[in-house]
């Protein structure tokens, strides 16, 4: 799978179907996220179900996009900003409750954290296409 990420061309010629490898890495991706998703459903009481529909669920999936850009992709890093997205949610609970600090302020210090965080790797990706393009020209 790496072979294939990291250079196509190679991993074509070494005689490595890029499609298969596509599909692969999508099925064991699918398959992680129904596992983490079924584990987050069934680790709650069987009313929370019937009671609630379940609305703690809605944003895991944007949570797990902002947690992987955080840790930068790396499980080491993956780890310490789930961590601290875990205390960024449970510390937004707690302000909600005691001082009356809206929720949704955490969301947006949340957004605030991903935007500072994707502004260098935008300004990379301008200034190498920037230059691409002076060299074509």
């Amino acid at each position: 799978m790496r072979a294939a990420g990291y250079n196509q061309e190679a991993s074509h010629y070494a005689g490595i179907s890029l499609r298969k490898q596509v599909l692969r890495v999508f099925l064991i991706g699918g398959a992680i996220a129904g596992l983490a998703g079924a584990v987050q459903v069934m680790g709650r009481p069987p009313y929370y179900a019937v009671m609630s529909g379940l609305p703690q669920l809605v944003n895991l999936g944007f949570d797990g996009i902002g947690v992987a850009m955080i840790g930068r992709n790396h499980p080491i890093g993956i780890i310490f900003a789930a961590i601290f997205f875990g205390g960024l949610m449970v510390g937004g609970r707690i302000m909600q409750f005691d001082p009356g600090v809206p929720f949704e302020l955490v969301r947006v210090i949340e957004g605030v954290i991903i935007i500072a965080l994707a502004v260098p790797e935008l300004r990379r990706l301008f200034s190498r296409f920037r230059n691409k393009r002076k060299r074509e020209n």
